[in-house]
């Protein structure tokens, strides 16, 4: 028997149906919650790993980071990496920067 928009199931109380319901808005609901995270956090991981969000901005970040599959492993790769080039300290003088805008000018590029 059909009822509005919803067909009721016949045998089971209107409890039980509203309650799974419910859940189905509600898990719908988070999940478009963690898609509109997601588009927010992943064009600012840089600015995080840069240390230029403000903290609100960071919080957010991390706390999307704790539970999503992509940005959390993303971002922790990041600061590792981040933190591995830090350790290496090149000195100044390993710049190849120097030689290739020679090697350039020499070859006629501008």
């Amino acid at each position: 028997m059909r009822r509005g928009r919803f067909t009721e199931i016949e045998g089971a109380n209107r409890t039980g149906a509203s309650r799974v319901l419910l859940n189905v808005r509600t898990r719908t609901w988070k999940r478009i919650a963690n898609r509109r995270e997601h588009r927010w956090s992943w064009p600012r991981i840089p600015d995080y790993v840069d240390g230029e969000l403000e903290r609100a901005e960071r919080f957010r970040l991390e706390r999307h980071a704790d539970t999503c599959e992509e940005c959390g492993p993303m971002l922790r790769s990041l600061l590792w990496l981040v933190r591995a080039l830090r350790t290496l300290g090149a000195p100044p003088e390993a710049s190849v920067v120097p030689s290739v805008l020679e090697r350039l000018s020499a070859e006629g590029f501008r």
